[in-house]
């Protein structure tokens, strides 16, 4: 926050300093972030590059005021409705895994692709609305046709997700860059 304010008063006091600060929701991989961001970065060395994680209202709100230049964030069904004319462009793809609650590893019985509808009977650890996991979870059964059984705690983040998929609470869905070694 600290430095953001110092950007921000250089911004101010020198108009020819540039800044990007671009926001991201928590379930985005920052590995893939940066690694776009780091050439443009290179040859644009008067410009400032800044990364802020944000939940997704958040990261709303911050691009309406200015406080950030670019938002990075899943893709949400059906797409939510901005105040503001924006442009979106899909950035990457991520393969998704199940984490099976210990006990359950017959949801998953081999190594190849499984689908919504061989799931439908398994209760799923979620995250509260925040970073856009739970909402794109819910929409991939829905678009099945399919109700998600959701256990009744709420996980913080996508560890805790993990170690009570390990307790036999119930299973996890996350996406690669998530799942911890």
């Amino acid at each position: 926050a600290k430095r953001e304010l110092a950007d921000r008063a250089k911004l101010y006091f020198e108009p020819d300093h540039k800044l990007l600060a671009i926001g991201f929701s928590p379930l985005l991989d920052i590995r893939l972030i940066t690694a776009l961001v780091e050439p443009f970065t290179d040859q644009n060395p008067d410009v400032t590059s800044f990364f802020k994680e944000c939940f997704m209202d958040s990261l709303v709100n911050s691009l309406q005021v200015g406080q950030i230049s670019m938002a990075i964030r899943p893709v949400q069904h059906p797409p939510k409705m901005l105040a503001f004319k924006t442009a979106t462009l899909p950035f990457y793809r991520e393969p998704i895994f199940v984490v099976p609650r210990d006990g359950a590893s017959s949801i998953v019985e081999g190594n190849g692709p499984i689908t919504i509808n061989q799931l439908a009977e398994e209760t799923f650890i979620l995250t509260p609305n925040t970073c856009g996991h739970a909402n794109a979870t819910r929409s991939w059964f829905k678009q099945c046709g399919q109700t998600i059984k959701e256990y009744a705690g709420q996980a913080v983040n996508y560890q805790v997700m993990q170690e009570w998929a390990g307790l036999g609470l119930a299973s996890a869905i996350l996406p690669w860059s998530k799942i911890a070694p």
